[in-house]
C-alpha cells in the first residue's frame, strides 16, 4: 500500500447526493405502505386515476396487474443499490428461500425527454478529484445505460414509470440462477404468461416488490418468488478504511488514477459495519458505550426452539470482541416479530439467521455492501438443516474414541447446541466482514492440544474463523481436554480491534495506515496472531489447510489415525442399533475413510510446496520459504505409510459383512500415490533445488523414494500382494504421465511468486463446506505460479527417464523370472506399456 495514495476525497466529489424522504414519514424506517385514493384532474393525475398511491422514497401506484413508478426528480444522479433475493422455490438445488443468487446492482437514475433511463454503475475505477486525469477519465468511465423506459406522465417533482418489466422478465442480474460458481447448476428459459409482480411494499429508504416468476428449466417447471429490494445509499459515504493482506477482510477492490503516482495504483478497501459511539464524549474517556446503529439479527421462528439459545448465544458472542474497543450491546438478537406487519426478512433492512430445509450440508454467512466505501448494510446467515448431520459426524469421527457421548445415534441438546453455536459464530464472523483465517490452527504445538490447560484457554484454534473442528488429537486418558473450537479465538478479537476500531487523530482513510501498521506490528512475533488465507483453486501454502489442527500435520494426523482404528474397532458396537438396517454403520465406516483421507492429504501437501507471507518492508520476513527437507521426507513417509497399511485395518471384516465392501481401498491408494506425481510437486521441488541446491529435498529424491516403495518386494524377489500390484499400475501410468509432453511443458503463471487464490473473494458464497470430494482432489487444482521460473525439464526429465529406465530393466527381468504366471503376466503387461512410451520417445 503506497501512503501518498488519496482517492478518498474523489469519493466525497463524486458520490454525493441527497437522501429523498417522505415529507408525511413520522417514524424512521416504519412502513409508510398507507394508500390514499388520487382524484383526476389532468396529466399526471388522470395517468394515475384509478391506482391505489404507496407512499415511500419512491411512491408506487397500484392497481391489478399495473404499477406506476413515480420517480423523484431529487433522485436523479444519485447513488441506489438494487439487490434480488429468493423467497420461494420450487426447486433448490442451485438458491434456495433466502439467498441473493447475485451481488447487487449500484444504479443511477436519469430521464430525457420522454425516456427513462436506470444506469448500471461501476465503482472499480476511481480518479484524483484534483488530478489533470480527471477529464479524461470522465470521458473514459462514463456510467452506461442499463435500461430504458418511456415516461407515462411528469410533474415537477417526479416522472411516472411502468417499471414492471425489470421485475417480471429475465434480467439476469436479478434472476434465480447463479453463475461462475460451482453452485451454478441451473438455467431456464422464461414464460412471460407465468411472471407478474404479487406485492409491493414502501418505505422512507426503501422500497420492495416481489416478482413470480415462471420458468421451463431441464424441462421441468421451476417457479420462484424474487424479492427486490431498492435503497437509497447514505449521502455522506462512510469513511473507508484499506485493506490489508495480513489481515482477512473480505474487501472492495479499486484501481486508483492520479498523477501523483507513475501508473494506476489499485487500493481495496475493508467490508465493516459503519458503528460509531451515541456518546463520543463517553467514549473518549474510555467508557463502554452504545452504538449509534447497532446490528441486529433476527432468528427464524422455523428453528427448533431447543437450539435457538444455543444460535443466540454464537451470535452474541462478537460482542466480547467489540467490549475490547469500547463498545457495547453492538450485536443484539430477536425473533422474527409475531405481529409486526412491517416485518419481512427478504427486506434489505433486516438482518436475518435462516432456516434452510434442504438436504445441503452447509452454512453460510453472506453480507450486503456499499461498493463505493464497502459499508456492510445488511447481513444474514443461512442454516442449513442438514448441517446438523454434518456436525454430528464430524464430531463423531474426531472425537468418538474420547467421548462416549457422541457416539448415540442422536446427539442430545447440549452436545448439538455447543456444535450450532460454533457455527452461529463462525457464520456471524463472515457477515460482520471477516475472512477465513485457515492458518490459525497451525500456529499450535500439536501437544498442547492434549493439555487441558491449554485447550480450555484456546480450544482447538486461535481463530472461530479457521476451518479447525473438532480435538482429534486428543487420546483417550487425556483428562479435561477441550474437545472444541474456542467461543471467540484471540485472532478474531485481535482482528475486530484492526477492522472497527476508531481512530480519532486520522482525518482521512490515508492517515489511518500508520496506526493500522502499528497494531499489525505488534502482534506480528506472536504467531496466534498470524493470518492465512483461503486457497480456492491454487493450493501452496501447506499451513493454510481445511479441517487441520497443529503445527505438525504428520504428529497430528498419527494421533488422529490412531483414534480412527480404535473407531473403526468398535463400529459395530457403537453404530448398529438393534431391528434397524445397517445404513448407519455404512454412514460411519464412510467417515472414517474421509477422515483418513483429511490427515493424509495435509501431509501430501507438504511434499513440494511452499510457505506463504506478505511481508510488507521493515518486518524482516521473506515472501516465501521451502520447507526444510527433513519435514517433507517425514511427510512423504508418512503419506507412503498409511497407503501400505489401509487395506490392514479400513477392511475390517466385522464391518464389511454388515455393510458390503463400499470402499475401495485401491482406489484410495492410487488417489494418495497420485497425487505426489502432480505437476506443482515437481515444479516446487525444481525451484527449491534451484534456489538452496545444498538444502533441498530435490524431485530426484522424492521419485527414488517413492520408486523403493512401490517396487520394494519386487526388487528383492518377493511377490507383492493385490494392493502391491495395483499400486505397481497406479505407479506406471502416473510415471509415463510425468514423461509426457503436457507434464514437461513449463507451467504458465502469473507475475511474481503468486499466492494466487484470493485476489477476489465472492462473500456471497463464502462459507460452502468442503466436501470430501474436493479434499481428495486437491492437487488436481493446484498449481504454483512462478514467472520468474526457467523450464525445469532439465531436472524433471533426467529423474523421470532415469526411473522410467531403471524400471523397464527391472520389468524386463522379472516378466521372466517371477513366480507364477499371474505375475510374470503383470509384470509382461507393465513392461510393454512402458516399452511403447519410451520407443515413441
Amino acid at each position: 500500500m503506497n501512503k501518498k495514495v488519496k482517492p478518498f476525497s474523489l469519493l466525497l466529489a463524486l458520490l454525493l447526493f441527497t437522501l429523498p424522504m417522505s415529507a408525511k414519514s413520522k417514524k424512521k424506517d416504519k412502513n409508510t405502505d398507507k394508500t390514499e385514493q388520487t382524484t383526476p384532474k389532468s396529466g399526471f393525475d388522470a395517468a394515475v386515476s384509478g391506482y391505489t398511491l404507496h407512499r415511500g422514497t419512491i411512491d408506487i401506484y397500484a392497481k391489478t396487474d399495473a404499477y406506476l413508478f413515480a420517480i423523484p426528480k431529487t433522485l436523479m444522479g444519485k447513488d441506489l443499490l438494487l439487490t434480488s433475493r429468493v423467497s420461494t422455490t420450487s426447486n433448490n438445488s442451485s438458491t434456495v428461500a433466502g439467498e441473493m443468487p447475485h451481488s447487487p446492482v449500484l444504479i443511477q437514475f436519469s430521464s430525457q425527454g420522454e425516456r427513462f433511463y436506470i444506469h448500471r454503475k461501476s465503482t472499480k475505477n476511481i480518479c484524483d478529484p484534483t488530478s489533470s486525469l480527471q477529464a479524461s477519465f470522465n470521458r473514459n468511465f462514463t456510467v452506461p445505460i442499463w435500461k430504458s423506459y418511456k415516461i407515462k406522465a411528469a410533474n415537477d417533482s417526479v416522472v411516472l414509470v411502468d417499471l414492471s418489466p425489470l421485475f417480471t422478465s429475465d434480467v439476469k442480474e436479478l434472476n434465480p440462477f447463479k453463475t461462475g460458481v460451482p453452485q451454478a447448476t441451473m438455467s431456464g428459459s422464461p414464460i412471460s404468461d407465468l411472471c407478474m409482480i404479487t406485492g409491493i411494499k414502501t418505505f422512507p429508504q426503501n422500497v420492495q416488490i416481489k416478482s413470480q416468476l415462471g420458468y421451463t428449466s431441464g424441462g421441468e417447471p421451476f417457479t420462484v418468488t424474487m424479492t427486490r429490494n431498492l435503497i437509497v445509499l447514505p449521502e455522506t459515504p462512510m469513511r473507508p478504511r484499506y485493506a490489508d493482506p495480513r489481515i482477512g477482510y473480505f474487501d472492495e477492490k479499486k484501481e486508483y488514477f492520479t498523477d501523483k503516482e507513475d501508473g494506476v495504483i489499485p487500493v481495496s478497501y475493508i467490508k465493516r459495519w459503519n458503528l460509531q459511539p451515541a456518546d463520543t464524549a463517553a467514549y473518549a474517556r474510555g467508557e463502554l458505550t452504545e452504538v449509534v446503529k447497532p446490528i441486529v439479527f433476527h432468528v427464524d421462528t422455523a428453528i427448533p426452539r431447543k437450539w435457538v439459545p444455543y444460535i443466540k448465544e454464537g451470535v452474541l458472542e462478537w460482542n466480547k470482541a467489540f467490549e475490547k474497543i469500547g463498545y457495547k450491546n453492538v450485536i443484539q438478537v430477536k425473533d422474527y416479530p409475531a405481529n409486526d406487519p412491517d416485518f419481512d426478512p427478504d427486506d434489505i433492512r433486516y438482518n436475518c439467521y435462516r432456516m434452510i430445509t434442504t438436504n445441503v450440508e452447509n452454512s453460510v454467512g453472506p453480507c450486503c455492501s456499499d461498493p463505493r466505501t464497502g459499508e456492510i448494510i445488511q447481513g444474514d446467515v443461512l442454516f442449513y438443516f442438514n448441517s446438523v448431520k454434518l456436525l454430528h459426524n464430524w464430531r463423531f469421527v474426531q472425537t468418538a474414541a474420547v467421548d462416549e457421548k457422541v457416539r448415540a445415534r442422536v446427539l442430545d441438546d447440549e452436545l448439538t447446541g455447543s456444535s450450532l453455536r460454533y457455527v452461529a459464530t463462525h457464520e456471524v464472523g463472515h457477515t460482520l466482514g471477516l475472512l477465513h483465517n485457515f492458518r490459525a490452527s497451525a500456529t499450535i504445538p500439536v501437544d498442547s492440544l492434549r493439555s487441558a490447560s491449554f485447550t480450555q484457554r484456546y480450544g482447538t484454534t486461535p481463530s472461530i474463523m479457521d476451518y479447525a473442528r473438532y480435538n482429534y488429537v486428543a487420546q483417550p486418558g487425556d483428562k479435561n481436554v477441550n474437545l472444541l473450537p474456542p467461543r471467540l479465538g484471540v485472532y478474531d478479537a485481535y482482528a475486530i480491534a484492526w477492522g472497527y476500531r476508531p481512530i480519532p487523530s486520522a482525518a482521512t482513510p490515508e492517515d489511518e495506515l500508520p496506526v493500522l501498521n502499528g497494531w499489525i506490528r505488534e502482534k506480528e512475533n506472536d504467531p496466534m496472531y498470524l493470518y492465512g488465507q483461503q486457497y480456492f483453486f491454487n493450493s501452496v501454502d501447506p499451513t493454510c489447510q481445511s479441517e487441520d489442527l497443529g503445527d505438525d500435520v504428520v504428529k497430528a494426523g498419527e494421533y488422529g489415525i490412531k483414534n480412527l482404528k480404535r473407531i473403526m474397532s468398535r463400529l459395530p458396537q457403537w453404530c448398529v442399533d438393534e431391528n434397524k438396517d445397517y445404513k448407519r454403520l455404512q454412514e460411519a465406516y464412510t467417515e472414517v475413510s474421509e477422515q483418513l483421507k483429511r490427515y493424509v492429504y495435509h501431509a501430501v501437501m507438504y511434499v513440494g510446496s511452499i510457505y506463504m507471507d506478505d511481508p510488507v518492508a521493515g518486518d524482516g520476513r521473506a515472501n516465501y520459504r521451502f520447507i526444510d527437507r527433513n519435514k517433507q521426507l517425514a511427510a512423504l513417509r508418512f503419506v507412503l505409510k498409511n497407503i501400505a497399511d489401509l487395506p490392514h485395518w479400513m477392511l475390517n471384516k466385522e464391518v464389511t459383512d454388515k455393510t458390503g465392501i463400499i470402499l475401495s481401498i485401491p482406489d484410495m491408494q492410487a488417489r494418495f500415490l497420485k497425487s505426489l506425481f502432480a505437476g506443482p510437486v515437481a515444479t516446487a521441488l525444481a525451484l527449491y533445488e534451484q534456489m538452496e541446491p545444498s538444502k533441498a529435498f530435490t524431485y530426484q529424491e522424492l521419485m527414488d523414494n517413492i520408486y523403493n516403495f512401490v517396487w520394494a518386494k519386487s526388487l528383492k524377489g518377493a511377490t507383492p500382494d493385490f494392493y502391491e500390484r495395483q499400486l505397481q499400475v497406479v505407479y506406471v501410468s502416473s510415471l509415463l504421465r510425468a514423461l509426457s509432453s503436457k507434464q514437461n511443458t513449463r507451467l504458465s503463471m502469473p507475475s511474481g511468486l503468486v499466492q494466487g487464490a484470493q485476489t477476489h473473494v465472492d462473500d456471497f458464497n463464502c462459507c460452502r463446506v468442503a466436501s470430501p470430494n474436493n479434499v481428495s482432489d486437491i492437487r488436481s487444482t493446484a498449481f504454483f505460479d512462478f514467472n520468474s521460473m526457467e523450464d525445469f525439464r532439465a531436472i524433471k526429465n533426467p529423474a523421470n527417464q532415469a526411473k522410467a529406465t531403471e524400471l523397464f530393466a527391472l520389468l524386463a527381468r522379472l516378466r521372466h523370472s517371477a513366480p507364477g504366471r499371474t505375475l510374470k503376466a503383470h509384470y509382461d503387461v507393465l513392461y510393454r506399456e512402458l516399452r511403447t512410451a519410451l520407443n515413441e520417445k
